[in-house]
């Protein structure tokens, strides 16, 4: 056999292959934004109702001003690792007696923008 026709029929493979491999991802693309479309139009069902946690974790900084307060805290289970990051708070008051560097017994709610920190109880040091 000629080298050309050697050449011929690998390209030849090449593009049946690469044009069979554009089909199946162009399949999977459809089907993944079908279910992207169905995820973004269903509600998550909570289970129980409103879905709180209960968290410890030290005090970063507080803003009542602005009712945020940054905490470094622990793992949340079935939510997010440990992290250090702001939470809104619910009531400003609950802040009060805060300070930097305070330990904190916390509870969060789901909130429709997020999580919303509606107790907060400063622990006692050991």
């Amino acid at each position: 056999m000629r080298l050309y026709k050697v050449v011929i029929l690998a390209n030849l493979a090449f593009g049946v292959g690469v044009l069979s491999g554009y089909l199946w991802w162009q399949r999977d693309v459809g089907r993944l934004e079908r279910d992207l479309v169905l995820a973004r139009e269903s509600k998550p069902a909570v289970p129980g109702g409103e879905k709180s946690w209960s968290v410890t974790g030290i005090v970063r900084a507080v803003r009542s001003n602005d009712r945020l307060v940054m905490i470094t805290h622990e793992p949340i289970p079935g939510l997010m690792g440990s992290m250090t990051m702001a939470f809104r708070v619910k009531d400003q008051g609950l802040v009060k007696e805060i300070a930097p560097g305070d330990r904190v017994q916390f509870t969060l709610v789901a909130a429709d923008k997020g999580l919303l920190l509606v107790a907060l109880r400063k622990e006692k040091s050991p």
